[in-house]
């Protein structure tokens, strides 16, 4: 049951925090093609901050209730694009 609660808490602040950031940022977050892009028409941008933020509230919720293995997931989808993009692993 306390994971269904999670689940669905988590969507409702992944939906509500990708709205705000749209609200707020409409016109930063939009991707202008130039003569290098592969794509000809502005394209939305930044719309996975939303679930990361989300995940991380809910694995902050989890681990406070005492499940110590749930902040493991939020590390791993954290630290991965940072080794990615600083340690140049293969993509």
């Amino acid at each position: 049951m306390l994971l269904l609660i999670l689940l669905l808490a988590s969507f409702l602040i992944s939906l509500l925090i990708v709205a705000l950031i749209e609200q707020r940022f409409r016109q930063k977050l939009l991707d202008i093609p130039n003569e290098r892009s592969s794509h000809t028409q502005p394209t939305p941008r930044g719309g996975g901050l939303g679930f990361i933020i989300a995940f991380a509230i809910t694995s902050a919720i989890t681990a406070a209730i005492g499940t110590p293995y749930s902040l493991y997931p939020f590390l791993w989808l954290v630290l991965t694009p940072f080794y990615k993009t600083y340690l140049n692993l293969p993509k």
